[in-house]
């Protein structure tokens, strides 16, 4: 997920790190709600209610996964395989290019990347030179470039927050689902408890993995 929103929406390896983990962060409520809903469902209708709760909970875990492909899906990725173009860094809400003798001067299409403040850069289409560090031009120690200049990139559609926000809401979902799933388990074999819970506590995992 963090590679993803990096990649895709443009934003830095740290942000991008503290979005995807938003993802695990909705276990600390959303699988107990799961079980606690499946009770409840359990006290009003027994074990079709609790089989009816897993269905209606993924169809919507579905409809989420649908909602977020369709909010990007007109636009274009680093993986459309569009031309290299010219790498551009905003700084002080200006944008700047490196210098072409640069090897990251050229940037794959709707791209990002993360890179060490370089010692040189300039204004795209100019010829002179800028001096980092010379008092007026103090670049952070690292400088995210991209292709700023196509509308049509995810990139520059400000959609990271809509995004985010699908997301947490598809997450959600699947941790309640989780809870829904354990609380069945008790009921599958109860003999082999230990065994049918270990079943479905490794599927998860490699279904994560």
């Amino acid at each position: 997920a963090a590679l993803y929103f990096f990649r895709y929406h443009g934003i830095t390896p740290q942000l991008a790190g503290t979005f995807a983990a938003c993802f695990g962060l909705m276990n600390l409520f959303a699988r107990s709600c799961g079980g606690i809903t499946s009770d409840y469902m359990n006290k009003l209708y027994g074990m079709r209610g609790r089989l009816w709760a897993m269905w209606i909970l993924q169809v919507v875990e579905g409809a989420f996964c649908i909602i977020m492909g369709l909010v990007t899906i007109g636009y274009e990725s680093p993986d459309s395989g569009l031309p290299k173009v010219v790498a551009l860094f905003e700084f002080e809400e200006t944008l700047y290019s490196l210098e072409p003798t640069d090897p990251n001067y050229l940037i794959v299409g709707c791209g990002t990347d993360d890179l060490k403040a370089p010692a040189l850069f300039r204004l795209p289409g100019s010829n002179v030179s800028i001096v980092e560090g010379s008092g007026v031009f103090d670049l952070p120690t690292r400088i995210l470039v991209g292709d700023f200049l196509n509308d049509d990139c995810i990139r520059n559609q400000d959609l990271v927050g809509l995004v985010v926000f699908i997301m947490i809401m598809f997450s959600t979902c699947v941790q309640m689902a989780e809870g829904l799933h354990f609380g069945v388990v008790p009921y599958v074999s109860r003999p082999a408890l230990g065994i049918v819970s270990g079943m479905v506590g490794a599927g998860g995992n490699a279904g994560a993995v």
